[in-house]
């Protein structure tokens, strides 16, 4: 009985650990909402401290540390940077990861009016490409659950349970 006890435990803080591996990790002050996502092993940038007539900050290299690929970090801070239009996301206290180089999720949950039908997607978080469906969504106004920017300057935007609207931004 002693040993179905010990191998209970022992299975149980295994499951705990394992399932601890694969959290998002947080930045300080970060909401459960927007998060970055490293489709490679991504480059640390630190933010030099602004001066009062420069109000475009510069950036810096982290060399000694990077994110891993295929993680997912929460971001509660964007700035542009002087030679990237798409600007850098705080992922942890001054550590921050150039817009190009990740996948970002952002969940609004506003209305977002479309002034043209246009056609649907489904979405694959696991490969972060959609597929276009046999549907077109009509003009009106929707909720958008959520928002993914990407680095070739694309996105989607979610307008149902797996239903996604293509949209482009300017890069």
């Amino acid at each position: 009985m002693k040993k179905f006890v010990r191998w209970v435990l022992v299975s149980a803080l295994a499951l705990i650990s394992f399932g601890s591996f694969s959290q998002t990790v947080h930045a300080a002050g970060a909401s459960d909402n927007d998060y970055v996502h490293t489709f490679k092993t991504t480059k640390l940038y630190a933010m030099k401290p602004e001066t009062s007539n420069n109000w475009i900050p510069e950036f810096t290299e982290v060399t000694d540390r990077a994110l891993s690929a295929n993680t997912d970090w929460y971001t509660d801070g964007f700035r542009h940077g002087t030679e990237y239009l798409r600007g850098y996301h705080r992922v942890a206290t001054n550590e921050w990861v150039k817009a190009e180089d990740i996948i970002y999720i952002e969940n609004p949950d506003v209305k977002y009016p479309t002034e043209v039908s246009g056609p649907l997607y489904s979405f694959d978080f696991n490969s972060y490409k959609g597929k276009e469906l046999n549907k077109t969504l009509p003009s009106g106004n929707w909720v958008i659950g959520s928002l993914v920017s990407l680095p070739d300057h694309t996105g989607f935007m979610q307008v149902g349970g797996n239903e996604w609207l293509k949209t482009f931004t300017e890069g």
